[in-house]
This record gives C-alpha cells, structure tokens and sequence, in this order.
C-alpha cells in the first residue's frame, strides 16, 4: 500500500511509531516533501528515542527533521524550539555517560545574519538604500543650511545601508549556491583530519559538507576538517532562494 501523510500521522496518534517513521521514510524517498512532513517525522523519531524503544540515531534523525522543517519555512518556531529541546537531551545523555557536559554549536552569526531574510528582500533593501541616497543628493544643494546637514546624514546612512545589503545579498547567493549541509544521525561518530587526529562529532550536530565520496564525506564545523562515515550523515535540502 502506497503510505500517505495522514496514514502516517494516524499511526503517531496510535502510537505506532515505527510504522509513522516507515512511512515518513518513504514518503520523502518518493520525493514528497514539505516543513509540515519533515515536522512530522522529526517528531516521530524524537518520541520514539523518548519512548525507551529508541534506536541508535534517533535523536539525530529527529533534528534533521527539524531542520528541513526550517529549511523550508524559516519562520517555524515550533520546529526550532522542538529543536533546541532535541540537542538539550542529546547534551543530556551524553553527560550522563561522559560526565562532561558538552552544548552543541549553534550557527554562526555571520550565517544567520545571511539567511535572516530571503535573498531578493537584500536587493530590495539595497535598491531602496539606492534610491533615497540618489533622492537626499539631489536635494541637498537646494535645502538650507540645516537641513543640508541632515541631508547628508542621510547620504551617509543610507550608502553604509546600501552597500551591506548588496554584500550581504552577494554573500547569501554564493553560500546558496555553494553550500552543503548535513546533520549528524549516529552516536558516537568520529571523523579524522589530514594529519589523522580523530574528534567527534555530536549527534543531531549541523556540518558543511565540503566533498563526498563513496563511503566518506569531508565534513567541516568548529571541531575541525576531517572525514567522516558518509551513513552518519543526512544531507539538508538547500537554503530556499
């Protein structure tokens, strides 16, 4: 039988989670995607790693889900909340084997500040930017004196405004472009660098990825470079435009 959304929500409400995750699996193998069906699946790994039947890489399952569900609609707070709480009881569990407590990287802020906003609202802060420069030059030869000044506090301003947008605009697009993203979905994963030192890498942790291979990918986050088992990782879908 050909699984559906509902069915799979249907089996959540049941409490048959391994059938909901059957399902979600297949429905996004299927290349049926959306915020709402990642939200869902995410949700069903995250009460089956909860449930005391969990299997390994359950919680990093369930972040991925969230984060597509992000990825998808930027403005999800639930998605991000549900999140956070995920990576607080990954950090939970592994002080409670290491003793160490060890909180997860968030992202960095020059990334959020590019993604904040979609990459046409830049151009358009830009362009608006632009357009009020050109406006307060034009008009300042024929303002009095004091309001020449504020004239050209408003040059001032809006150039400086104008000139981030277009940067970070340009810096958003080539990212977009260029940048590949994966969340890690097993425990205890260690990728090695170049010169052979191993580190780990958290579960439910967001990682560039940097080049793939057949059984490995290099992997980037602020640990280090290094190759890691290409199996622990579940690539993110890109930035939306």
């Amino acid at each position: 039988m050909t699984p559906t959304s509902d069915a799979a929500a249907y089996a959540i409400r049941e409490g048959r989670l391994d059938d909901a995750i059957a399902s979600y699996e297949a429905l996004a193998d299927q290349g049926v995607v959306g915020s709402s069906l990642a939200f869902d699946r995410g949700i069903a790994y995250a009460l089956r790693a909860r449930s005391g039947r969990g299997l390994p890489g359950d919680f990093g399952r369930a972040a991925h889900g969230f984060e597509e569900a992000l990825r998808r609609d930027p403005h999800d707070v639930q998605a991000r909340r549900t999140l956070d709480e995920i990576r607080r009881d990954v950090a939970r569990r592994d002080a409670q084997a290491t003793g160490k407590a060890e909180e997860l990287a968030s992202t960095p802020i020059a990334r959020t500040m590019l993604f904040a906003l979609p990459g046409d609202a830049w151009a358009g802060i830009a362009l608006a930017a632009s357009a009020l420069l050109a406006v307060s030059l034009a008009a300042r030869p024929r303002l009095r004196r004091g309001r020449r000044l504020a004239a050209s506090t408003v040059a001032i301003v809006t150039t400086v405004v104008a000139l981030a947008a277009s940067a970070l605009g340009a810096s958003g697009a080539w990212v977009r472009a260029h940048l590949r993203e994966a969340v890690i979905v097993a425990p205890r994963t260690f990728a090695t660098s170049d010169d052979g030192t191993p580190f780990e890498l958290d579960e439910g942790a967001r990682v560039d990825v940097l080049e793939e291979r057949a059984t490995t990918a290099q992997v980037q986050n602020d640990k280090g470079t290094g190759w890691a088992p290409r199996d622990a990782l579940r690539i993110l879908p890109p930035y939306r435009p």
